[in-house]
């Protein structure tokens, strides 16, 4: 070996050497240079163990006024919670809240809301539309059943067939009906077609004398009131009509009178059941 060289553990200094020493108990202490004696015993003293976070001494003291959670009993108050909403009260249907304006095309208007101007167009319009409700599906199906019970005009019969006869002619019946007050004679006279539910803050008295007087009085187009002739005259062109759909027995001009005017109590009857269906929605719990 070329002696330029050396070894590594000749290279350190004196008192790493000692050290080395002494870890291995081969040199007494006495013996180490000053440098190694003044650090040696905290070089090689043995390491303190880390606290154990769970032993009885690094951990403070419980509080002999708050109870031990390691013992059994009861459990601490927690922060109150909301009251669960009953049954009864989230089955319940939500209160009708009607749009602050009303739909072009409907047919009554809640209290509170605005009804939009119709043109002459718009009238047209206003009574097909009508034929397309759920509420005319109602009302054709009702009409026949009672004529089928009491074997009323058109008499039919009673049997199955003639009730299915029965709800023809009441559907062309109805539809006639909306076709000549709503569409033509409401935009020929310039009246409004509509009907304004009066609504629950009035005495029930007066709401049902204010839905029976709709079918003779309205509004024209400006807001003036005015006999109801788009009403009258189409329900009386629509009674007319019914000679060509009805039975021989229900022909003439006393049938086709005894027609009229039932037509016009069904329409005070459909007035009346639309102003008070908010009451009976409420009676039944179902708003």
């Amino acid at each position: 070996m070329n002696d330029t060289q050396h070894h590594p553990i000749l290279t350190l200094p004196k008192a790493a050497i000692a050290l080395l020493f002494l870890a291995s108990g081969s040199l007494p202490a006495q013996h180490l240079p000053p440098l190694a004696a003044s650090v040696a015993p905290s070089a090689v003293a043995e390491p303190h163990a880390a606290p154990d976070a769970f032993s009885t001494s690094s951990r403070t003291p419980p509080d002999p006024a708050l109870p031990d959670p390691t013992l059994p009993g009861p459990a601490l108050p927690g922060p109150a919670l909301p009251d669960a909403p009953s049954a009864a009260a989230s089955s319940r249907t939500p209160p009708f809240r009607p749009a602050p304006i009303a739909p072009i095309y409907h047919k009554y208007i809640e209290p509170g809301q605005t009804a939009q101007p119709l043109a002459a167009a718009d009238k047209v319009l206003f009574g097909v539309h009508q034929l397309m409700s759920p509420y005319m599906l109602l009302t054709i199906t009702t009409a026949a059943g009672y004529e089928e019970a009491v074997n009323g005009s058109p008499n039919f019969g009673t049997n199955i067939g003639a009730y299915g006869q029965r709800v023809g002619a009441a559907a062309l019946r109805d539809a006639s009906q909306d076709i000549f007050s709503d569409s033509i004679m409401a935009a020929v006279l310039h009246e409004d077609p509509r009907y304004y539910v009066m609504g629950k803050r009035h005495n029930p008295a007066v709401r049902a004398a204010y839905a029976v007087s709709r079918v003779f009085i309205t509004h024209s187009d400006n807001g003036d009131t005015t006999p109801n002739y788009s009403l009258i005259s189409g329900y009386a062109g629509a009674a007319a009509l019914e000679n060509a759909y009805y039975p021989d027995s229900n022909h003439g001009f006393s049938e086709t009178a005894k027609s009229f005017g039932g037509s016009l109590g069904g329409a005070a009857i459909s007035n009346a059941v639309r102003e008070f269906l908010p009451d009976i929605l409420h009676a039944t719990h179902l708003e």
